[in-house]
């Protein structure tokens, strides 16, 4: 696991962007093709070399229609095998979680069919806040909580995050 730190307030915590590599590079170490989000790409150069493209802004991908590739093109990290997602990752860090939950809810509702594990990974003193966003009442309709796994960014090293 990553050792790079940042400290927010009195708390210690790993970098977002070293448990974004550090699940990117474990997907890569699986034999998976990795993308890393729009957003982190235009941010940190190191993404946008590690991630393989997906189309461009408003044009298909896998075949999906361009709203839900503009979706699926900043979750900030997706497996990937013969042009088939395998698994998506959002990685928390300092913001309110809903966004997060939201792009995925997005990815649900473009991609009803979709069969892939979601996983949200929040910082170990952020887990219960999580917890609590995701199984709100709109959430526990919509069927988030069974989609999405909630991991803290400890948990995420030992996880089986291939999917079922």
């Amino acid at each position: 696991m990553p050792s790079r730190k940042t400290k927010i307030g009195n708390v210690e915590r790993l970098s977002m962007n070293s448990v974004l590599e550090y699940t990117a590079n474990r997907g890569k170490a699986k034999g998976y093709d990795v993308h890393s989000g729009q957003t982190q790409q235009r941010k940190y150069r190191k993404f946008k070399f590690m991630s393989i493209p997906m189309g461009d802004s408003g044009g298909g991908y896998f075949g999906l229609q361009p709203d839900a590739c503009d979706i699926i093109r900043e979750i900030d990290v997706l497996w990937l095998r013969e042009r088939a997602i395998i698994s998506g990752f959002e990685i928390e860090h300092t913001t309110t979680i809903d966004g997060e939950i939201n792009r995925f809810r997005n990815l649900y509702v473009a991609l009803p069919n979709l069969r892939i594990r979601t996983f949200l990974v929040v910082p170990s003193d952020r887990k219960a806040e999580a917890e609590r966003k995701l199984g709100s009442p709109t959430n526990r309709a919509e069927h988030l909580p069974e989609r999405i796994q909630i991991l803290t960014y400890d948990e995420i090293e030992k996880a089986d995050l291939e999917k079922d």
